[in-house]
């Protein structure tokens, strides 16, 4: 989804320093700002009601895109026996530099974690999303990556994120590749910053 192109600096950039006191990069064009939000009053889970954020400069404006995402884990993993608990990215927190593009288990183009980043681990099986608990900092491949190729992406989470975060539709996920390797290109910047917030109020 396209929000807006504009010279004045997106509400969302100013929203994450302000609130949480993160940066915002704007250090030439496609300096990638890539922000997730979390729906957090609703703590069922298996849908895609969260969004990616993919905000920049080009040729001195603001580029602002916001697709349909999951950041939470999907009921496959939340409820699988033995399972170990399963991964949940801590909100809010910015980690910075913790992702380079490569391939999701070898085999599209996505974002794939080489930073540890802070976790929870839910272990109660109880198919409901605990925003609590300790805090571990792991590298267990929390990859940014697409659910299904299909028309509209896949219908549930499932197991397409075992706390990844997830892009409903292959859309994002092809628009978030094509501006890293512009970034790549353009500034030489080699990793990338992902900021996880409670949603912003619309």
């Amino acid at each position: 989804m396209y929000i807006s192109k504009s010279t004045q600096r997106p509400k969302i950039l100013e929203h994450i320093n302000r609130e949480y006191g993160f940066v915002y990069f704007e250090d030439g064009d496609y300096d990638l700002n890539i922000i997730g939000e979390r729906r957090i009053n609703d703590r069922t889970t298996n849908a895609f009601d969260d969004y990616i954020n993919i905000v920049y400069l080009e040729h001195g404006r603001w580029n602002w895109h916001r697709f349909q995402a999951t950041t939470d884990p999907g009921s496959y993993w939340l409820k699988k026996p033995g399972y170990k608990p399963t991964a949940i990215m801590k909100h809010p927190q910015q980690a910075r530099g913790a992702w380079v593009l490569g391939e999701h288990r070898g085999q599209y183009p996505a974002l794939v974690q080489w930073k540890p980043i802070q976790l929870w681990r839910d272990g109660n099986k109880d198919n409901h999303l605990d925003y609590t608990g300790p805090v571990s900092k792991e590298l267990v491949g929390i990859n940014i990556h697409r659910s299904s190729i299909k028309d509209g992406g896949a219908d549930k989470v499932n197991r397409w994120s075992a706390g990844c975060q997830v892009f409903k539709e292959k859309a994002g996920l092809d628009k978030l590749v094509e501006l890293a390797r512009l970034q790549k290109s353009q500034l030489g910047y080699h990793t990338f910053t992902y900021t996880l917030i409670p949603m912003m109020e619309e």
